[in-house]
């Protein structure tokens, strides 16, 4: 409803929307990634030989074919995890950090590129709002109800998954979710924050409606976020990424057969 009221208004400020929006969108997600690393939280012993056991547990399952033991097996298992259930919930207490204080609609500019734009949509009934967002400004950008937009994104999927020729629906759908957006001529960079149907929708199938026909897929680098807050974040964390430390995984099935690489 605030989401509604804030879009309806004539003079709707993006700035407004955006933080009703952010407040919404993918929050377990971000605060998951505002937590601290599970690595740097001292684990208890307990926990540890617990997890320690499971493995074991795990292991001994994928080796044996006889079906009483598998049963056995994983009637330990589920005690087993069924004990370290209060332990780990206390450890994941332990990693949050204070409050985070709301993403502004200036910081995610600042963390844009210069040729980058920012979509991002929210749909609703009568109306749907897209947030326009580049480096030095933002607006917000009117779209037809959710269920139009909903159909269109349906049409678009199901033609891509059984492959036929989406070129209509995609250029039905570009119309509707693109006309007027001026910005998209001078950034080579999108970046698409959707929800509902149009999470589904591959946008490099879309349509610049000046492109005269050409795919996005043609003219821009498309990328997807789940919200402007997580693009922030995972940005910043890239910039403090420490380099010096590598990891190497290699896995293996204990079942491989005799002449066959059992290494992924």
């Amino acid at each position: 409803a605030r989401l509604r009221l804030e879009g309806e208004r004539v003079d709707a400020a993006p700035t407004a929307l955006f933080a009703v929006l952010e407040r919404a969108r993918a929050r377990s997600l971000v605060d998951l990634l505002h937590a601290r690393p599970l690595s740097q939280v001292r684990q208890p012993e307990e926990l540890r030989a617990g997890e320690r056991k499971i493995a074991s547990l795990q292991m001994q399952l994928l080796r044996t074919t006889n079906r009483t033991n598998r049963q056995r097996l994983l009637e330990e298992i589920f005690r087993a995890e069924e004990a370290l259930a209060p332990m780990t919930t206390e450890l994941f207490s332990r990693s949050r950090r204070s409050a985070r204080a709301p993403v502004t609609l200036r910081a995610v500019q600042s963390a844009l590129r210069p040729n980058e734009l920012l979509f991002e949509v929210a749909l609703g009934e009568p109306a749907s709002f897209g947030i326009v967002v580049n480096r030095s400004a933002a607006r917000v950008h009117r779209l037809p109800g959710r269920a139009l937009i909903q159909e269109q994104a349906e049409r678009v999927v199901s033609a891509a998954r059984a492959g036929r020729d989406v070129q209509t629906d995609a250029k039905v759908l570009s119309t509707t979710l693109f006309s007027g957006l001026r910005e998209l001529t001078a950034h080579r960079r999108l970046v698409v924050s959707v929800d509902g149907g149009l999470q589904q929708v591959p946008f490099e199938l879309l349509e610049q409606p000046s492109a005269q026909g050409r795919r996005l897929l043609e003219t821009h680098i498309v990328s997807y976020t789940p919200s402007a807050s997580i693009l922030m974040m995972l940005r910043a964390r890239a910039e403090n990424l420490d380099t010096r430390r590598i990891a190497l995984a290699v896995g293996a099935s204990p079942q491989a057969s005799v002449g066959t690489s059992g290494t992924a």
